[in-house]
Parts: structure tokens; C-alpha cells; sequence
């Protein structure tokens, strides 16, 4: 999100990632490009996405979605951080099998699993080790 201008090489890169079916959305000044298959989807002047919106472009695009919550989510580098205004259960479900291990106790929460639990205070962060199996 946020290019302003492709160069060839970026052009080259998103054609070759259409026709493997893989769906990207490229945000501008002037609005945001999606483009899926052989379809190339304008739309003007929309360059702030709400987070259904998106979860809704990434589910038609076959992206796993983590977590329906709308909080703040990020998962990489064998770490998985959520942070949430309201609180209250969450289910984040995998696309893989992973031991959960809380980094702060240096405890295993789930020794194998694809989906964790988690009751998050309002106005908190969790962070958590994963090590997929």
C-alpha cells in the first residue's frame, strides 16, 4: 500500500503473480488497483481500507485469516503479537501444527496444536512464541 508509481520490473512482477491466480492490491494517491486473474478493479479515490473490508478482499483472495477480531495482529519470525482495544476470547486459528510457548514464563501454553484461546485484558498486548511442527 502507499506506491506511488510501478517501475517495469514491479509491472513484470504483478503480471506474473495474475496469471499464477495470485490477487494483489496495489493503494496510490489516487485510489486503489486490485487486480485478481485477468481482472484489473479501480477504485477511485479509496485509499483507507476498514479492517472488514480488507478481511473480506483477503478472504476472496484464499489468504488464512488468523483472527476475526479486528485487533491489531502480527505473526512472523516464530512470533504472534495481538493487541486489542475491548478484550474479551479470541480464537486464532493456524494453518499449521505449533507448540505455543508464553516467551515472558518461558512455558509451554500448547504442545501441539492449530488453534489457541486467548482472553485478553482491554487495552493489552500478547505476545507469543510459536514453533511450528
Amino acid at each position: 500500500m502507499g506506491v506511488p508509481d510501478l517501475n517495469s520490473e514491479e509491472t513484470q512482477r504483478i503480471q506474473k503473480w495474475m496469471q499464477k491466480g495470485i490477487t494483489v492490491m496495489l493503494t496510490d494517491g489516487s485510489g486503489t488497483r486490485i487486480f485478481k486473474g485477468k481482472e484489473d478493479v479501480f477504485v477511485k479515490q479509496k485509499i483507507s481500507w476498514s479492517d472488514s473490508e480488507l478481511r473480506e478482499i483477503f478472504e476472496n483472495a484464499g489468504v488464512h485469516i488468523y483472527v476475526k477480531s479486528g485487533d491489531v495482529f502480527y505473526i512472523g519470525r516464530n512470533w504472534l503479537c495481538i493487541h486489542t482495544i475491548a478484550g474479551g476470547e479470541r480464537i486464532i486459528k493456524f494453518p499449521f501444527m505449533t507448540r505455543v510457548t508464553d516467551p515472558e514464563k518461558n512455558k509451554v501454553l500448547l504442545g501441539r496444536t492449530n488453534e489457541i484461546k486467548i482472553n485478553p485484558d482491554s487495552k493489552s498486548t500478547i505476545i507469543l512464541r510459536l514453533d511450528p511442527l
